[in-house]
Order: C-alpha cells, then sequence, then structure tokens
C-alpha cells in the first residue's frame, strides 16, 4: 500500500462547518489506484432537499482533491467508492424535480448573511439567545415533520397533503411487511436522480435486498430468518408477535416513510469494469 492521501470538503452551515460533507482517502495497491469518499449530507423529505444534497455532492466533487488536483478524483483513480449517510428518500412525488445539479454559493452565503442581519435587528438579547451559529448546532437535524413535498398551502391544501403522506406512508410500511424492496427502490431520489444524470455521472448504486435502514426506532431490530418461509419471506417482521404491519409501524418513526439512506456506490475506469464483484451488501 502507498500513495495515501486525504481531503476533507465541509458543506455544513455556511460551507464551513462539518456537521456535513465528505471525506476522501486515496491509495495505492499494487498499481490499483483507490479512491473512498464517505459522506453525511443534508436531510429531510422534498425536492428542495433534494437538489440540496446534489448541490452538496457536486461541492465534495470539487473540495476534495488528490493526485493530481487539476482533476476530479472520480476521472483519476481505477476506482472510486462513494459510500454514507446520503438521505436520498423515498418519494412518490412524480412532478416536482430539482431543477440543478449544483447550488450557487454565493447565493447560499447571501441567504445566512440576511437571516444574521434579521436575528441583529431583533435585538442583542435576541441574538445572544439564538444566533445563526448556535441555531444550526442545536438543531435536531429531524425535528418536526419533513414529509412537504411542496409548501403547505391552507386549511384544506394543508390536510390533503397530510392525508397524502399518511397514505404514502402506509403503503411503505406495507412493502416493508411484503419485502418488496424493489418496489420501495422504484421511489428511490438516489435511483431517479442518478438515471436522470443529475448526479454521480458514472456511479453504480449498490441495491439493498433488506429493510430500509431509515428511520429506524433506538433497540429495535428486524432480524433475518435463518430460512425463508413458506411465503419466501426471509425477514422477520413479527417483533412483538402481533400484526406485521403494526410490529412494523412501532420499528419506523411515525413521521417519517422508511427509506434507503445509507447506501454504496462505485465507479471504475473503462478498462477496468468488470474487476468489481460484490459478494454481499448486507445492513449492519
Amino acid at each position: 500500500v502507498s500513495g495515501v492521501e486525504f481531503s476533507v470538503e465541509n458543506t455544513g452551515f455556511l460551507h464551513l462547518f462539518p456537521n456535513k460533507g465528505g471525506i476522501l482517502v486515496t491509495l495505492h495497491v499494487d498499481g490499483t489506484r483507490l479512491a473512498f469518499i464517505s459522506c453525511h449530507l443534508t436531510a429531510h423529505e422534498g425536492v428542495k432537499h433534494c437538489e440540496e444534497r446534489n448541490a452538496s455532492i457536486a461541492e465534495i466533487f470539487g473540495g476534495v482533491r488528490a493526485g493530481d488536483e487539476r482533476f476530479d478524483v472520480s476521472e483519476q483513480f481505477h476506482h472510486v467508492f462513494w459510500m454514507g449517510d446520503m438521505n436520498y428518500r423515498t418519494t412518490y412525488d412524480t412532478k416536482h424535480m430539482p431543477s440543478s445539479t449544483k447550488k450557487n454559493v454565493k447565493e447560499l452565503n447571501a441567504a445566512a448573511k440576511v437571516k444574521e442581519d434579521a436575528q441583529t435587528k431583533a435585538g442583542p438579547s435576541a441574538a445572544k439567545k439564538e444566533t445563526p451559529l448556535t441555531a444550526v448546532l442545536n438543531e435536531d437535524p429531524e425535528s418536526g415533520s419533513d414529509s412537504d413535498e411542496e409548501p403547505a398551502g391552507k386549511g384544506g391544501d394543508k390536510e390533503k397533503k397530510k392525508k397524502e403522506w399518511k397514505e404514502q406512508h402506509r403503503r411503505t410500511m406495507e412493502m416493508v411487511v411484503g419485502e418488496k424492496w424493489s418496489d420501495i427502490l422504484a421511489l428511490d431520489e438516489l435511483n431517479r436522480e442518478i438515471a436522470a444524470e443529475r448526479v454521480l455521472n458514472g456511479f453504480t448504486a449498490l441495491q439493498p435486498s433488506f429493510p430500509p435502514t431509515f428511520k429506524r426506532t433506538r433497540q429495535a431490530v428486524i432480524l433475518p430468518t435463518h430460512s425463508a418461509d413458506a411465503k419466501g419471506k426471509k425477514w422477520d417482521t413479527r417483533l412483538d408477535g402481533n400484526d406485521p404491519l403494526h410490529s412494523v409501524a412501532t420499528f419506523y418513526h411515525p413521521k417519517r416513510i422508511p427509506s434507503f439512506t445509507d447506501r454504496i456506490l462505485f465507479k471504475s475506469q473503462p478498462t477496468f469494469r468488470g474487476n468489481l464483484r460484490n459478494y454481499f451488501f448486507e445492513s449492519c
């Protein structure tokens, strides 16, 4: 092993804080050049947040550097592996798509400056209670309901959206009980964005064949059965001995649609394609 290098790109608050971002490690193994990027991207459901995740990936690729720093790492190494909590969600929204893969950094910084100025005008006591920095550090990244694909309207519109979200949540839960992973993956944001070539061009995403990893209740586990039952089920969703759907509903957070947020992808240079073998992809 030789040629070990590492680089970091923060995509958190003001693009400076490391609560979100990516870490790159590169190395050479017997002449094969490998690059590994681990990331944690912005959370929440909705097209706006999906666009932010796409933008963060572009920013990470633009910021981490190794080898010849004039070039993107995805074009320099024989194999590139991307992994981490990417936060792409299960979505039923087929109308609203991200408009681009790259955010204007100046616009993002300007928005943060507007927020800071507004809090400054609110007075010293208000600024002392919560500055833009403390707001980010104290914020629960998954607080409240993040199910609005669009800003909720008033009255009937809001209730309609809430009803639609509950139906989507129920349908996804039924897919989990039925172990219909391919049906859930057909609604997966990451798969959609890659297919539309809005992000991670040339990368292949490993497809999970296990229950979604997000957002699970702590200290609750869906265990694999030792062998498939008569219906071909490989996972025991009867967590408390009751109805499987009821059990799964207690296993996942009630305000989150189960999603495959933790992912692994890879990209190989043309002459090295076919040299990789995926032996298993499992949930720990």
